[in-house]
């Protein structure tokens, strides 16, 4: 500054003052006499510029990018501004992009018509907001939250925006995690049930192509539960694990493997042949190839395990049915596939869905019965060798409100599969016992036992012993009047538990009996332990003896082991004079059955006994007439 006044050249500079707290711009002009000065107060503008500075170093400094983008008049828009986040989130420098367009950062993966709507709103001047997958430098992905705010054109034509976004790549994979687990199954990693029916849904939206025919495949693996229960359930777990593995080793990468719920799964095939027998010959093929594929040993926890599977198909055709019918469809075949022995294939047939629509009416109209009490008993009486009426056998009876009276071979097989049989069951030993309780105060009735027939799933209940005394306790019921007649099936089912039932019942009183013996599960060995009063000969035997001298031989064998083993003897579906005496013959002395009388209400039974009715009547040739 001094060589400059010594020049006699003016002099400008900036300084503080601390006597006015103010920046001052100073300007010093040299002539002959002194110095003239020139003050002006700049405090203001080192102020903005310190500002400006700090604004700066915060953007420089901050963990979210931050891009400033400008275009000029018609040019393309281009950065101008890329701070140090931006850089060490990308792995560019500010220098590689600055001048660039901003679509430097976009890559393949993106959303276009998220790309379209941002532009949308950026060509209107809106402000807009938006995830966006960007890319590294390297090419590698990642997701940023974007806001990117327009400044409004300048006089010059000069338009801005600033862009400011947050890497959310971590957020994103979570929420693609949660999603994932939302519509796969966590234990195989197939789509589950919520992203099969959405599949489903999807595909069967009309095309414009000719429709091609698939298939639907319900695969249900054989004796699941006695592999849990018997090995554990993470053996059960890796069967399922390497079922789901050999499952998509079967298909085509086209096709749709997902895991329906426990240990089933099911299979989609679209496009398999424009012709109906020829996708049904494929599908086929490909359910062979299944079959096949599951019946090879699995190795578990070292050990090998044989399994099967059974297998539903239905064909998937346009129009299709909804995604729950195609499911029940593939279902219903499937049972089918079990009732046919397992380890193999079936498919749906219309009737099969007939059939299930009929079974679930009546299972509906038996609900109904029970809650209206359209249930009757009728009593056969069971007659000795002299003619007596010594007991009854209770035959339940359906009084329907528009088909009439219906006999138990038209529901009691669907009361057993729907579980109605047990509260079925109930209320027919409910009703027997209190039949027994008004016959008490009757004298001619007062001695007569009832048979009651029970179902092996209500004899296997585990309260069913309990239920038997207290129901015969409540009505003021001796025991020893109750008779419950069981098959001989029942004890495939668990011998031991029966017997250690049947003991039970037989120390409290209660007579036991085997109904239609001859015709089951023959436990021989297991008929020396059973505390047994007696033994009912099947009407089968009975009906052709007279023709059949085969039958006679083994209605003659089951009477002497009978009387060897201390046992009563009962013929059923007794129906001629004849009949009743070759069974006499055979040392047969009780009988039931349409000789005598058929199943009556309980009124029309007391006047028979009233009667004083005998067989000797049958003999006579007057049938009996019971009262209207």
């Amino acid at each position: 500054m001094e060589q400059a006044l010594i020049q006699n050249r003016p002099v400008e500079f900036e300084g503080f003052s601390a006597m006015l707290d103010k920046w001052l711009e100073l300007r010093l002009y040299p002539f002959e006499d002194g110095l003239a000065l020139y003050m002006r107060d700049i405090s203001a503008r080192h102020q903005a510029q310190a500002q400006l500075l700090l604004l700066h170093t915060c953007i420089a400094r901050l963990n979210d990018l931050v891009l400033i983008a400008e275009r000029r008049g018609q040019h393309p828009p281009q950065l101008v501004f890329a701070n140090a986040a931006f850089s060490r989130l990308t792995g560019y420098s500010a220098q590689e992009v600055v001048s660039h367009h901003p679509g430097l950062l976009v890559g393949p993966g993106h959303a276009p018509e998220e790309l379209e709507r941002l532009t949308e709103a950026l060509r209107r001047g809106q402000a807009v907001r938006t995830e966006l997958m960007q890319h590294t430098k390297e090419g590698v992905g990642f997701w940023v939250d974007l806001e990117i705010t327009p400044v409004s054109d300048s006089p010059e034509g000069l338009m801005r925006w600033i862009a400011v976004g947050r890497d959310i790549t971590a957020r994103k994979s979570q929420e693609q995690a949660f999603a994932h687990l939302a519509y796969h199954d966590a234990l195989t990693g197939l789509p589950n049930r919520q992203s099969l029916i959405q599949r489903l849904h999807a595909s069967g939206r009309p095309g414009s192509a000719p429709p091609c025919i698939g298939a639907l495949m319900f695969i249900d693996l054989d004796h699941f539960k006695l592999l849990n229960d018997t090995l554990g359930h993470d053996r059960g777990d890796q069967l399922l694990q390497q079922v789901a593995q050999r499952l998509l080793a079967c298909v085509r990468e086209t096709d749709l493997v997902a895991r329906l719920s426990g240990d089933e799964f099911v299979v989609v095939m679209h496009e398999l042949a424009r012709q109906e027998d020829q996708a049904r010959q494929r599908a086929r093929q490909a359910g062979e190839m299944i079959l096949h594929s599951l019946r090879q040993p699995h190795e578990l926890a070292g050990q090998p395990y044989y399994g099967t599977c059974s297998i539903g198909v239905t064909l998937l055709r346009e129009p299709e049915p909804g995604v729950a019918d195609l499911l029940k469809q593939a279902d219903l075949a499937m049972y089918q596939a079990k009732a046919s022995g397992r380890n193999t294939l079936c498919f749906f047939d219309p009737l099969m869905q007939a059939s299930a629509s009929a079974k679930a009416a009546l299972t509906a109209a038996l609900r109904q019965a029970l809650h209206e009490q359209q249930f009757v008993l009728h009593y056969e009486p069971q007659v000795n060798s002299a003619g007596c009426i010594t007991g009854v056998a209770a035959l339940l009876r359906w009084q329907h409100p528009t088909a009439g009276l219906r006999r138990p071979k038209d529901f009691i097989g669907q009361a057993e599969e729907s579980g109605l049989i047990l509260p079925l069951g109930q209320w027919v030993l409910e009703s027997a016992c209190r039949q027994l309780a008004l016959w008490s105060q009757r004298p001619l009735c007062r001695d007569l036992k009832m048979a009651v027939n029970v179902s092996a799933r209500q004899f296997l209940h585990p309260h069913f012993v309990q239920d038997v005394l207290q129901t015969a306790a409540r009505h003021g019921v001796p025991v020893h009047q109750l008779e419950l007649e069981i098959t001989e099936s029942l004890l495939a089912a668990d011998i031991q538990g029966c017997l250690a039932r049947l003991q039970q019942l037989h120390q409290a009183g209660v007579s036991l009996a085997i109904d239609d013996f001859g015709m089951g599960y023959s436990a021989l060995s297991c008929l020396k332990q059973m505390p047994l009063q007696r033994l009912k000969i099947d009407r089968a035997f009975v009906r052709d003896m007279l023709e059949d001298r085969r039958d006679v031989a083994i209605t003659r064998t089951i009477v002497q082991l009978a009387r060897d083993l201390g046992l009563e003897v009962m013929a059923e579906g007794v129906e001629t004079q004849a009949q009743r005496e070759l069974l006499e013959a055979c040392g047969c002395d009780a009988f039931q059955g349409y000789l005598f009388s058929p199943a009556v209400p309980a009124e029309a039974l007391e006047a028979l006994i009233a009667r004083g009715w005998s067989a000797e009547h049958r003999a006579e040739g007057s049938a009996p007439t019971p009262p209207a």
